[in-house]
């Protein structure tokens, strides 16, 4: 029932179709392993090539987008995204620096399907 209903939102919603659509370098559940310092192992929800913001023309940027689940039942949802954001901005950096070898332009999004939120930033440059 949870999943059915986080679908039928994100197809609803005209951010959550932009991040299924077909893309360039489009992947879904990608896998990636890095020996930099350590090995380490990823799975990156959905990245793809596009625009420099959500629903913009072009495919320069490379976007990594995690899906969160999770709901919110309060009315300050802007406090909540900023702390969803916080939470998980070490991991999508660590997303960012794995999966940027070449030096692409990168983005970071979290998504969540039950809220129809899309949440996005660069990532830190070293």
């Amino acid at each position: 029932s949870r999943v059915r209903t986080a679908l039928k939102h994100t197809l609803l919603d005209t951010q959550g179709l932009w991040i299924l659509i077909a893309h360039k370098e489009a992947s879904s559940a990608f896998a990636l392993t890095s020996w930099a310092e350590t090995r380490s192992h990823v799975r990156l929800d959905r990245i793809f090539c596009a625009g420099a913001t959500p629903l913009a023309e072009g495919d320069d940027h490379l976007w990594i987008v995690d899906y969160k689940t999770t709901t919110h039942g309060g009315d300050a949802i802007e406090a909540f995204l900023a702390a969803e954001r916080a939470k998980y901005s070490a991991q999508m950096q660590t997303y960012a620096q794995t999966i940027n070898s070449a030096g692409r332009k990168i983005r970071l999004a979290l998504y969540y399907p039950l809220l129809s939120q899309l949440i996005w930033w660069e990532p830190e440059t070293a």
